[in-house]
C-alpha cells in the first residue's frame, strides 16, 4: 500500500515522462509517483519549463531581465498556482494527506 506521494518537477528542457523514469528508479518503498509537466513551452519544442527562459526567436532571455519584462516573474506566479491547484486536488479530491506529500 502506497503511503506517500512523490510529486516531480522537472528542470528546464525536460519532460514529466523523462523525470517519471528517474522517479521510479529511485525504488522508494511505499510511495508513490506524480510528475509534472511545467506550462511553458519552449521554443522548437525543446521541452518546457516553469518560466519564460527563451525569447521566440530561441535565444536566451537577457539577464538580469530588462526593467519592466515580468515573463519570469507571471511565468512563476503561474506555475506557483498550477502546482498549488493540484496539490490541493490531491487532498481534496483523492484524500492525500499533506503529510504524505513530498515535491
Amino acid at each position: 500500500l502506497e503511503t506517500n506521494l512523490l510529486v516531480l518537477l522537472h528542470g528546464l528542457g525536460d519532460t514529466a515522462e523523462n523525470f517519471a523514469g528517474f522517479g521510479r528508479k529511485l525504488e522508494l518503498p511505499q510511495t508513490s509517483l506524480l510528475a509534472l509537466t511545467a506550462p511553458s513551452k519552449l521554443p522548437f519544442e525543446m521541452g518546457s519549463g516553469w518560466y519564460a527562459a527563451f525569447e521566440q526567436d530561441g535565444s536566451p532571455i537577457a539577464e538580469p531581465a530588462r526593467p519592466g519584462d515580468r515573463r519570469r516573474a507571471e511565468g512563476l506566479r503561474a506555475s506557483r498556482i498550477a502546482v498549488q491547484t493540484v496539490l490541493r486536488g490531491l487532498v481534496d479530491r483523492c484524500n492525500w494527506r499533506p503529510s504524505e506529500l513530498f515535491i
